[in-house]
């Protein structure tokens, strides 16, 4: 299993956009509102985790799509080998 986090700029929480293009490429993920630091500048900030053994499209072209969807200049996103059981 791989969790995968993109980290974004919270601008478009409430208006369904970012939640509605999500939940066209991905079965399920856990969303946090946190404050984040970018150049400088400080911003309210969404983290998406994706807890997955594969996508159905790279998480690189998510974290392209999550840009054009926020209209940001670059997203963020990790990847890190997890253990994950479902019970």
């Amino acid at each position: 299993m791989r969790v995968t986090r993109f980290y974004t700029e919270d601008r478009n929480l409430y208006s369904r956009a970012l939640f509605d293009y999500l939940d066209s490429v991905l079965q399920g993920y856990t969303t946090y509102s946190c404050t984040g630091r970018w150049n400088g500048e400080r911003e309210q900030s969404i983290v998406i985790e994706v807890i997955e053994d594969t996508f159905s499209i790279e998480a690189s072209s998510i974290a392209k799509g999550i840009k054009k969807v926020n209209k940001q200049k670059a997203v963020l996103f990790t990847q890190q080998e997890v253990i994950a059981n479902l019970v």
